[in-house]
């Protein structure tokens, strides 16, 4: 029962070739529209992963290693805290969470916990700090 969409990169320049039956989004801020999912299978990238955590996105991080941003040390802390599921190949591994995700109660469980990880969006904050700057 599940309805796959590719959210592609707000600069891309490039379009995806998608097979029939997955929508395509390019929308931004994709925050917006997070609480529509049911869940996602997305990069461990700091920010998004803070989008996902505040929505309460069910979600299998695939982390990349970067020099500045240990994308696996964020996934294995969430994993380890019930929050996010681990990505890995084999595709049969995907398609084993994507299996334990058609679970409500384990939906709601791993977005619960998500939840906790981000429960404010900062903006105010943020805006309120770059206004004491003026």
């Amino acid at each position: 029962g599940w309805i796959p969409a590719v959210a592609e990169a707000p600069l891309s320049r490039s379009r995806l070739d998608l097979p029939d039956g997955v929508a395509r989004l390019k929308y931004y801020p994709m925050a917006e529209l997070m609480p529509a999912f049911d869940c996602a299978i997305s990069a461990a990238g700091y920010n998004t992963v803070t989008e996902l955590m505040h929505h309460g996105v069910p979600s299998i991080l695939f982390p990349f290693a970067r020099n500045l941003d240990d994308q696996f040390a964020r996934t294995t802390a969430l994993v380890a805290r019930g929050a996010a599921l681990p990505g890995a190949f084999p595709v049969q591994a995907i398609v084993a969470h994507l299996r334990e995700l058609e679970s409500p109660v384990w939906r709601e469980s791993l977005a619960a916990e998500a939840r906790k990880i981000a429960p404010e969006n900062g903006a105010a904050a943020a805006a309120e700090a770059i206004l004491n700057l003026l």
